[in-house]
């Protein structure tokens, strides 16, 4: 079923959207809320779910191991709220990317008052060391804002920060804010998570030697749905050693999921890492399928990059292998390639605590 079809109004979108815990968890929740100032047209929405839409969920055997001991009526009742959910999930990456192309000065949320008065750099990034940082939020003004997440995971960002955090970056870190997961810092949840990540640095003497290309590409791995392959390259130019690395998305993704791309300059001379960013690169169709049947060392420019943020100050290489683990959070390809990755609790969908 295509979820991404049905109609429903961007004023529901948007406030899900805003929502840094995932629809899994907040929908069936608000549907009871009647205090909730959209009750009402969430009730309406429920109501006029189609017969289908509600019979393609009653015949799933997920949905049922998720709702035993269910009366038909609670069961009809439970599928309607899990058809919104789908439905959720299938539009607000859309919004989230539509956003994201916003070429204006400021697009959203740099128009919001607590940061009207920062400057907004040509690649849409705003400095860290203007904000707070409490967990998984930036705190400014009396308002909270996040990082947009490079997946379409709400958390998926709280990783690379605490990664920003525990090597004390904040002040070198520029950022690019999610343009709906914002507001008064009482009112939005901050989220916590028990899963222990890190990475480990590879063989730089030999990175540092390096004559040709390395490079290399993993096929999918039981965290990264939709997502084919993912290509790395290491490049000397001159005195610089350059590491690109991007996540390509599946056809069926394209409206759904940009592809993360991690990018490093490492200088040998200084055993440092001179430069570091991260973005995600959003395809057309056709784009995609060009991509699709190239490596990144030969992809170019291809779609557009949105960068979701940039260090221009020097780091450690046992820093760089922790912020790529991070910002590509839930690919296991690159834990495994920076280091091992433990995981106490480990999933996309895992719970968060607040």
């Amino acid at each position: 079923m295509d979820y991404s079809t049905v109609e429903v109004s961007k004023k529901l979108l948007r406030y899900f959207a805003a929502d840094p815990v995932g629809v899994l968890y907040t929908v069936p929740n608000v549907v009871r809320e009647t205090s909730n100032p959209l009750f009402q047209e969430i009730s309406e929405f429920l109501a006029t779910i189609s017969q289908p839409l509600i019979d393609e969920v009653l015949t799933d055997d997920s949905f049922h191991f998720f709702h035993e001991r269910r009366s038909a009526s609670e069961l009809e009742t439970d599928a309607r709220v899990e058809v919104l959910v789908r439905v959720l999930n299938a539009q607000i990456p859309t919004l989230r990317l539509s956003a994201l192309l916003d070429s204006s000065d400021r697009p959203e949320p740099y128009c919001e008052a607590a940061v009207t008065d920062l400057a907004v750099d040509d690649e849409k990034l705003v400095a860290m060391r203007e904000f707070e940082l409490d967990g998984s939020l930036l705190e400014r003004r009396g308002e909270a804002f996040m990082m947009t997440p490079s997946v379409a995971s709400p958390n998926a960002a709280y990783w690379f920060l605490r990664q920003v955090e525990k090597h004390d970056l904040i002040r070198s870190v520029n950022v690019r804010l999610d343009p709906f997961m914002h507001g008064p810092v009482d009112k939005v949840p901050n989220m916590f998570y028990k899963m222990w990540l890190y990475g480990r640095p590879l063989d730089w003497d030999r990175l540092g030697n390096l004559e040709e290309p390395d490079t290399g590409r993993w096929m999918p791995d039981a965290y990264i749905k939709g997502m084919p392959f993912t290509d790395f390259v290491w490049d000397r130019r001159g005195n610089e050693v350059h590491f690109r690395c991007e996540e390509v998305p599946a056809l069926t993704q394209v409206e759904l999921s940009g592809g993360r791309y991690f990018h490093a300059i490492y200088r040998p001379d200084q055993k440092e890492i001179v430069h570091v960013d991260g973005a995600l690169r959003i395809f057309e169709r056709e784009e995609l399928l060009a991509r699709q049947k190239q490596h990144v060392q030969g992809a170019g420019k291809a779609g557009h990059r949105i960068k979701l943020f940039r260090i221009d100050d020097p780091i450690s290489r046992e820093c760089l292998a922790d912020l790529a683990v991070a910002f590509l959070v839930w690919n296991d390809d690159i834990s495994r390639y920076f280091g091992p990755v433990k995981r106490t609790r480990g999933s996309a969908a895992e719970t968060p605590t607040n």
